[in-house]
């Protein structure tokens, strides 16, 4: 039997959530700065004030937008042959988003990321099961920054043959992006080939300034998946109880279906999740709490509410360091957001809020998620597993150590086996070393880099990707 999926919300209380979200859309609205998306949302029927752009969306119009949102979305592998379809009832899990600094521990250094070590932390990901796709776990500084995301999608399409999933900051941004990903598909059409999805994130309160209209009419047009986000901090830019905190939440991602659905219908949305809290007192975002762990549980349930693929943050920390509290928070924030049956997973290899990332944290994070999916799978009870016949054959005061039976059993994956974690005794561990999972995970991401040469690009296409970096 596998474990069953926690909820924290109630049938009533999520009737409720979407009622005020619902009436937030109607009543309050949200404010749109993009002239042409105005004029899309005014003739599809909601009421829009072209002065303010306050834009108030009658319930009907989101009804009628759920409705024509896909149950399920396809993301294909760089050469289109291989689809994770979100929304099949598995969870998928992703490395992080966008960190600023990159941790060498090779040279002991916390620098701003460079293009080679985003490179780096793509090639490791390439070579590890449990990352189904990929997102910039860093966007490089040494790089014009107007350009950062192209480069970080160049190190990932020369590193790794993974979907990759990339946030964008500006119309031009994702018009770079969406021509970059039609040379790697070798199409023109990523709707019918979608190697590249987007995520976008609407800002709080309840507010779509061009760096987000912009791009999603891009994105929606060009008919690849789009993930909306958005993470109101509770008691600064939203309630800060955390049923407040959801029905705003929930009225902005409903806000970007609506969009899409008007711009065009059957376009493919994920539902996102930004949980986290905010602490008044230090006046920060905090990601690594049990708040942001009860959010996950009931983003969970809202997606599953609508129907429509949904995202979480997850093995998150507020930790700067590798250290207990990195350890306790990403364990937390990992269970609860596999566990809630949340379709995507991202934020593995990032730490500090987001804001840091490492190749070592990246294969830390990797050990914490297969340990989650072993629990995702429970325990197998049959006459095979309950091995009453072995146990009648051995007796009292016998042992199993040769038995058939336990040698069948011994590599079938019950007993999950750890890379990096230490079950050695303390004298068999200090012989080989003494090193702790840091360490280990280092010397495990050299032996990678040295070892895993993913697919190479054609050289004409990189000639190409090169020609879109120097001109755009």
């Amino acid at each position: 039997m596998k474990l069953s999926v926690p909820e924290v919300l109630t049938q009533d209380e999520l009737e409720a959530i979407h009622e005020a979200s619902l009436n937030i859309l109607a009543e309050v609205g949200m404010v749109v700065d993009e002239k042409k998306l105005l004029h899309l949302l005014a003739e599809a029927g909601t009421e829009v004030d072209f002065q303010t752009g306050l834009v108030k969306i009658p319930r009907e119009l989101t009804q009628q937008a759920l409705r024509t949102a896909l149950s399920e979305v396809a993301l294909l592998s760089r050469d289109g042959q291989s689809a994770i379809n979100l929304g099949d009832g598995k969870s998928y899990a992703a490395t992080g988003f966008d960190a600023v600094f990159f941790e060498d521990t090779v040279q002991g250094e916390r620098r701003p990321a460079r293009k080679e070590d985003v490179g780096h932390l793509f090639r490791i990901a390439d070579a590890l099961e449990c990352y189904a796709l990929l997102c910039p776990p860093a966007l490089p500084q040494d790089v014009p920054p107007r350009l950062s995301y192209a480069h970080a999608a160049d190190a990932a399409f020369n590193n790794s043959g993974k979907h990759l999933l990339m946030a964008v900051d500006s119309r031009e941004t994702t018009e770079t992006l969406l021509e970059m990903a039609q040379v790697v598909a070798d199409t023109s059409d990523l709707n019918h080939k979608p190697i590249i999805s987007f995520q976008v994130s609407i800002e709080s309160p309840l507010y779509w300034p061009e760096h987000v209209s912009g791009p999603v009419l891009a994105i929606v047009r060009a008919g690849v998946p789009i993930l909306f986000h958005t993470a109101p901090l509770p008691g600064f830019s939203g309630p800060i109880t955390l049923a407040g905190q959801l029905a705003e939440h929930n009225a902005a991602i409903l806000s970007g279906v609506v969009v899409s659905q008007i711009i065009r219908e059957g376009s493919p949305v994920i539902y996102g999740g930004g949980q986290g809290t905010f602490d008044l007192r230090a006046m920060t975002r905090v990601l690594g709490c049990p708040e942001a762990a009860l959010l996950m549980v009931a983003g969970g349930q809202i997606g599953r509410f609508y129907g429509i693929p949904c995202h979480s943050l997850g093995l998150d920390t507020d930790s700067h360091v590798h250290d207990e509290q990195n350890g306790w928070e990403k364990m937390l924030t990992a269970i609860f957001s596999l566990i809630s049956g949340i379709d995507l997973v991202v934020n593995s290899s990032m730490y500090g809020t987001a804001m840091a990332a490492s190749a070592e944290q990246l294969l830390i994070d990797h050990e914490i998620l297969e340990i989650c999916y072993r629990l995702l799978e429970g325990i197998e009870v049959n006459p095979e597993t309950i091995a009453f016949d072995v146990i009648k054959s051995v007796g009292p005061c016998g042992n199993f150590v040769t038995e058939e039976h336990t040698l069948r059993h011994l590599r079938t994956g019950e007993h999950w086996l750890p890379k990096l974690a230490n079950r050695h005794g303390y004298d068999k561990w200090r012989e080989a070393g003494g090193r702790d999972v840091v360490q280990r995970a280092a010397q495990r991401a050299q032996e990678i880099l040295k070892s895993h040469e993913p697919e190479p690009l054609e050289a004409q296409v990189r000639r190409e990707l090169e020609r879109i970096l120097s001109t755009a």
